[in-house]
C-alpha cells in the first residue's frame, strides 16, 4: 500500500471548539429546547464517510487488492458500518478496477472471565 499521511486527512475539533448553533439546523421540534449546539452537522459526517470510501479504495486499488472486508462489531457500530459499506459499494462502481466489497458483523461482549469463575 501506498504510504499516506493520515493525520493530515483528518479533520480535528480543538478543545475551544464549540460547535454550530442549533437554530442554523432544522431540528424536530420536541428537541428544539434542549439542543443549542450541533457539533458535526450530518452532511459533514455524509461527506467524510465518502471521501474515506474513496481513500479506502484508492489505497487497496493501488495495491492490486480485489476485495475487501467491512467487519462490524454490533450494535454500536451497525449504523456507521452500514453507511461505510454502501458507500464503499457505490464507488467500488467507479474504479478503473472493480473491487468486491462484502460486511460482516460480530458479536462482542465485555463480560470478563477471572481465575474465580467457574465455568
Amino acid at each position: 500500500m501506498t504510504t499516506r499521511d493520515y493525520k493530515s486527512d483528518c479533520i480535528i475539533f480543538d478543545d475551544s471548539y464549540e460547535g454550530y448553533s442549533a437554530k442554523n439546523f432544522t431540528l424536530p421540534e420536541i428537541y428544539e429546547k434542549h439542543i443549542s449546539t450541533i457539533l458535526v452537522p450530518s452532511g459533514m459526517i455524509e461527506n467524510r464517510l465518502e471521501r474515506m470510501s474513496i481513500d479506502i479504495l484508492s489505497d487497496y486499488e493501488k495495491s492490486g487488492v480485489q476485495s475487501v472486508y467491512v467487519i462490524c462489531i454490533l450494535k454500536g457500530g451497525f449504523k456507521f458500518a452500514s453507511d461505510l459499506f454502501k458507500a464503499l459499494q457505490e464507488y467500488s462502481f467507479t474504479r478503473r478496477n472493480y473491487i468486491k466489497v462484502s460486511i460482516d458483523f460480530v458479536a462482542a461482549s465485555t463480560y470478563v472471565v477471572s481465575s474465580n469463575d467457574i465455568l
